[in-house]
């Protein structure tokens, strides 16, 4: 076989191998971006006889979250995450003024009492289902018991270094409860309201006083920390992503006369309230 009958049989040879490199880029570019956008850690929170949320992560890639949901299967209404604008969103993944993020919270509300929802999740131009079928939460029945006094728990996110995330979840467990969650503001801080969570069953409230809480922060790339907090909940210490201080919190150590702890109580959450919604300087 002579030099110029090779040429053509290089060529191809060539062809073939830079072919095969091509589409095998193609591939595990595709492949990296769907599994960043798949929602990770769902979570159904926040049950009342009206209303619920769902939460989720999506790992490594910041991207829009919203919810497409209804009474049956075909769902039919969707709705965006609580920290984006409140519209109507009529697309997939075409929510006005919805934001990326690595962490994703909506609340789906004026619902019926003790009536099952099924959902799917929205992340990017996307819609995720539970293996192959939609997600399903039932909300809470009517009940004729009397919720606790309005007692709340809030705080303050950051990361290593006294900074503020990027955007963060707070999730809350009062003993025997349902859980609760929340997102950080602007400024980190964080607020739940305890006197909203209800017995396992649904059937009650649960009264929070002198309970210990269980809290999951998800900071979505900057990481998580769970801790647990005792005594009083107003204020709950900085919880610092990416430390390694210690997980429990003892805010009080000793008994407090109801009406001081009550005063304190009103001043820190006018304070906090104030601080949420002051313009960012």
């Amino acid at each position: 076989m002579n030099l110029k009958s090779l040429i053509p049989l290089t060529i191809l040879v060539v062809g073939v191998v830079v072919g095969i490199v091509l589409v095998s880029n193609q591939q595990k570019t595709r492949s990296k971006a769907d599994i960043e956008s798949v929602p990770k850690d769902v979570r159904i929170t926040n049950l009342s006889d009206n209303s619920f949320s769902v939460s989720w992560t999506t790992l490594d890639k910041a991207d829009v979250g919203y919810v497409s949901y209804g009474e049956n299967e075909s769902l039919g209404s969707m709705v965006g995450d609580d920290r984006d604008p409140t519209s109507s969103t009529t697309d997939v993944g075409t929510t006005l003024g919805a934001r990326q993020r690595f962490t994703h919270h909506v609340t789906i509300k004026n619902l019926d009492p003790a009536k099952t929802y099924f959902f799917n999740i929205g992340s990017g131009a996307k819609l995720y289902a539970n293996n192959g079928v939609p997600y399903q939460a039932t909300t809470a029945p009517t009940t004729n018991d009397t919720p606790p006094l309005p007692e709340s728990a809030f705080g303050r996110v950051l990361v290593s270094g006294n900074t503020i995330p990027s955007d963060a979840l707070v999730y809350l467990n009062v003993e025997g409860s349902t859980p609760l969650s929340s997102y950080i503001r602007e400024n980190g801080n964080w607020l739940i309201t305890l006197n909203n969570a209800r017995t396992e069953d649904l059937f009650s409230y649960i009264n929070p006083q002198g309970k210990q809480i269980d809290l999951f922060v998800q900071g979505g790339n900057n990481g998580s920390k769970s801790v647990k907090a005792t005594g009083s909940y107003s204020p709950v210490r900085n919880i610092v992503l990416g430390s390694t201080e210690d997980s429990l919190f003892t805010t009080s150590t000793q008994q407090i006369s109801k009406k001081a702890n009550d005063d304190s109580i009103l001043v820190q959450i006018q304070k906090f309230i104030q601080e949420l919604i002051s313009p960012k300087k």
